[in-house]
């Protein structure tokens, strides 16, 4: 079997990591050859994530300015002929339409290909799905939906039947190649200026809106009236790193919040934790929430989508959820757990028992996607 991922990245983010995961999986598990097919600037990178578990191919003719443009079809109908694959894959809004029209043309009518679309974030900002149906027909023989938010607005607001969705929680593949790290450096706390009797609490991704680190320093800046014994580093970079730097600034925060850029030790920062927090105004499913998770800091988590799949499981939630946007509420739920220790050890304990539910639960992996490739 062959399996053709079409990828048109805006950024290096979660998105892209799943696809890097799932080429892995899908090779080992399905026992296909998997080829990714993206635009000339990422097929580097995509190429030094993978090695040799999957072929990478240049969308040629493509310009990611173009829309669904003619252009775009055209670079899509050229990867499907030149590999000929049994199903392609997307995961963009934009790649999904551009394949089911792509179906629609004459060389591909005869239902050469099936197609599965990812589906990782509810499209809340789309009024009407209808110009769609109309132009691309029925849609993709098989919806992979990654959190149950996911999974309800395919069927409310898509009118998907849900015998044509496939539940695969994203934390499943991360947590099925998950490796523990084997020793932890003692000196990564002092090398971030945290004393012994500090409380860190620890924040990445990318520094975009989506993120909310703003609403984060905000708290910070709330927190400090009430407590100072604590530091926040948030690992990553991004277009708002001079705007969180001057807010970081302006609320005289130089000597609590500290943006660390890159990191490419985020495990071991997460397992030097006390506490993990996630500040998101929207989300798919948090990857950096399941990471953290696995290596046990207690957690604070905005309520976006895919944080309850994560956080719930048959035990008690594994951590403080807050609404999302309320500066207030996340410094109060800060100071819940930087005050008190035993209710951080509490909540460490319950993180250790959702690891251990989410690992037993990642043994499903399998057979899940082997019943997406033989339902496709």
């Amino acid at each position: 079997m062959r399996v053709l991922m079409i990828s048109e990245p805006l950024a290096w983010a979660g998105a892209e990591r799943m696809e890097v995961l799932y080429c892995d999986l899908i090779s080992q598990i399905a026992k296909a050859e998997v080829v990714i097919a993206c635009p000339r600037p990422w097929v580097a990178r995509f190429k030094s994530e993978l090695g040799a578990k999957a072929r990478v191919i240049e969308l040629r003719d493509y310009n990611p300015a173009s829309g669904l443009s003619w252009g775009r079809l055209r670079a899509v109908a050229q990867a499907i002929e030149d590999i000929k694959p049994d199903i392609v894959h997307t995961n963009e809004a934009r790649m999904r339409v551009a394949v089911q029209l792509v179906r629609r043309l004459p060389p591909f009518r005869s239902g050469t290909f099936k197609h599965i679309h990812m589906q990782h974030i509810r499209e809340v900002w789309r009024k009407s799905y209808l110009p769609e149906r109309i132009l691309t027909g029925s849609g993709p023989d098989l919806w992979i939906a990654v959190s149950h938010s996911v999974r309800e607005f395919l069927i409310n607001c898509r009118r998907v039947k849900p015998t044509s969705i496939l539940f695969v929680p994203n934390y499943l593949a991360l947590v099925h190649q998950y490796s523990p790290i084997e020793s932890h450096d003692p000196g990564l706390r002092d090398s971030l200026g945290v004393s012994h009797d500090e409380v860190l609490i620890v924040a990445a991704g990318r520094l975009e809106r989506q993120k909310g680190f703003d609403i984060l320093i905000q708290a910070a800046h709330q927190l400090t009236s009430r407590c100072n014994a604590f530091r926040i580093v948030i690992a990553g970079e991004g277009s708002e790193r001079e705007r969180l730097q001057g807010l970081i600034e302006e609320y005289g925060l130089v000597e609590r919040v500290r943006l660390l850029g890159w990191r490419n030790d985020l495990q071991e920062l997460y397992s030097v934790a006390d506490v993990f927090v996630l500040s998101s105004r929207w989300e798919g499913m948090p990857l950096t929430l399941i990471e953290a998770l696995m290596s046990g800091p207690a957690l604070v988590a905005t309520k976006v989508d895919g944080v309850v799949d994560v956080m719930a499981g048959n035990h008690e939630v594994c951590g403080l959820i807050v609404p999302p946007d309320d500066p207030k509420a996340l410094s109060d739920a800060l100071f819940t757990v930087v005050a008190d220790s035993k209710c951080r050890h509490e909540l460490r304990k319950r993180v250790r028992q959702r690891a251990t539910e989410m690992r037993h639960e990642s043994n499903a992996l399998p057979r899940l996607l082997d019943q997406a490739y033989q339902m496709s």
